[in-house]
């Protein structure tokens, strides 16, 4: 979650770091993946572990600059419909529709505490699954007639390497978390 000049601020940062490794010791990378960097593997064939080390928190400290912050909640389905049965699957309704619950409430709630603008737009990755579609767009709706703080703009389901402000290539969205999370 940032601002939309946070995320510029993280791609710009992201991309010189990307064109320039290590203080440009080593030729650029074309994407950045967690995985292959701590392996050595890829891209990142034959650096030595000082080198990655270093590259890693070079790209963590641009994250951290930035202010772009991430937040994601994920369940093993077949556990939620095993556990979440009867007044509890009332209650809190299928994985994919609480997951989305959750994502809303806290990027609204990022949005209340750090943007002057609150006029939020969210978008979700492309998809055919039309159930998914539909508890996203049930979530928006009720944060709609119910919300009244925060200005919703909308919701999107778009190709996010096509349409998104910082642009997922130079990264798999997966390794963005990681570097969030590790030290």
């Amino acid at each position: 979650m940032g601002s939309e000049s946070d995320l510029l601020s993280l791609e710009l940062s992201w991309r010189e770091l990307l064109n320039d490794p290590v203080c440009g010791l080593k030729p650029a990378i074309a994407e950045f993946h967690a995985y292959d960097c701590f392996e050595s593997k890829g891209e990142f064939q034959g650096w030595r572990r000082s080198e990655t080390d270093f590259f890693r928190r070079q790209l963590r400290q641009a994250i951290i600059n930035s202010h772009v912050s991430a937040y994601g909640i994920a369940y093993f389905k077949q556990d939620w419909d095993d556990i979440i049965q009867g007044a509890l699957r009332n209650l809190f309704g299928n994985a994919e529709g609480n997951a989305v619950r959750n994502c809303f409430v806290r990027a609204l709630k990022w949005a209340n505490t750090n943007c002057f603008d609150t006029d939020l737009s969210f978008i979700f990755d492309q998809s055919d699954d039309l159930t998914r579609k539909r508890d996203v767009l049930a979530v928006y709706d009720a944060f709609l007639r119910h919300g009244d703080e925060i200005k919703l703009g909308g919701v999107s389901f778009l190709n996010s390497r096509e349409h998104c402000i910082f642009k997922p290539p130079i990264c798999s969205p997966g390794s963005l978390i990681e570097m969030l999370t590790k030290s």
